[in-house]
């Protein structure tokens, strides 16, 4: 069975490591690669994120199933890790900044 809803195939691969469920553990991920490494998650998923967005326009947030909710995950994977590259940064992480990992995040993302 797939992770993802039908038409999501190509993306398959990234399901387990970057279909993450929580703004935190979406930053740990940021944290724990390299520049490259995301560069690499980033360009395979840019070409695939108007489909992403159209499929999950369609479905209402509180009506989504395991595959529409792990879509939304890499999704939302995508866009908290994008920034970096947006940004043209040299790291993941900016150095001297307030550790994420201090951070406290009360709210989940919608659809969970």
């Amino acid at each position: 069975m797939s992770a993802f809803p039908k038409g999501f195939e190509a993306l398959e691969k990234f399901a387990a490591e970057y279909a993450l469920a929580t703004p935190l553990e979406r930053q740990r991920k940021r944290a724990s690669l390299n520049i490259d490494e995301l560069r690499e998650f980033f360009s395979a998923i840019y070409p695939h994120m108007d489909a992403i967005f159209l499929h999950l326009k369609k479905v209402p947030i509180d009506a989504l199933s395991q595959e529409d909710k792990a879509l939304y995950n890499l999704g939302a994977t995508w866009f908290e890790l994008s920034h970096p590259i947006d940004l043209n940064w040299r790291e993941t992480d900016e150095s001297g900044a307030f550790p994420f990992e201090r951070v406290q995040l009360t709210d989940t993302s919608p659809g969970h």
